[in-house]
């Protein structure tokens, strides 16, 4: 005679327990608002360009300047094939502020980050808000490093 095989009450509930922790962790990251996630690509690409332009310096062994347009969102760098094409709309309510040499820039000036032959740069700092977050890119001056940094609460 054949034995039936089923499934147990306990294996039953510790799958239905298994499933319900997994989408308890998995919608949060879906109904993330759009402007969060306009804002981190603004702030991928924007980093990317910072880590591209000081890749650039170093292999070209001549300084090349990073440049952002904080009044039309346009950045990029002088050795890029298409300059000035970077354009990012970002959400209505992003706000980015940069410090470079000692002091904030603001709407209607240029940020420009230079970076050296050796990996080194002028350094700053680009700041991204909105209502709900913010995220800080730091370029150290010595060494060039880009780092980014997250803050949830933009209070």
């Amino acid at each position: 005679m054949g034995s039936q095989r089923g499934v147990t009450l306990l294996e039953m509930l510790i799958a239905l327990s298994i499933a319900a922790l997994l989408m308890g962790m998995a919608l949060p990251l879906l109904h993330r608002p759009s402007s969060a996630i306009d804002m981190d690509q603004v702030v991928r690409e924007v980093t990317a360009g910072l880590r591209e332009a000081r890749a650039s310096a170093i292999a070209g062994n001549r300084v090349v300047a990073f440049t952002l347009d904080l009044d039309r969102g346009v950045f990029g760098h002088d050795r890029m094939q298409s300059f000035g094409q970077q354009r990012r709309d970002a959400a209505d309510d992003l706000r980015i502020v940069a410090f470079t040499a000692g002091h904030p820039r603001r709407d209607g000036e240029d940020a420009v980050i230079r970076f050296f032959p050796d990996g080194g740069s002028t350094g700053g700092q680009i700041e991204f808000r909105n209502a709900q977050r913010r995220s800080r890119v730091d370029i150290d001056w010595l060494t060039g490093r880009i780092s980014v940094s997250r803050d949830n609460d933009a209070s």
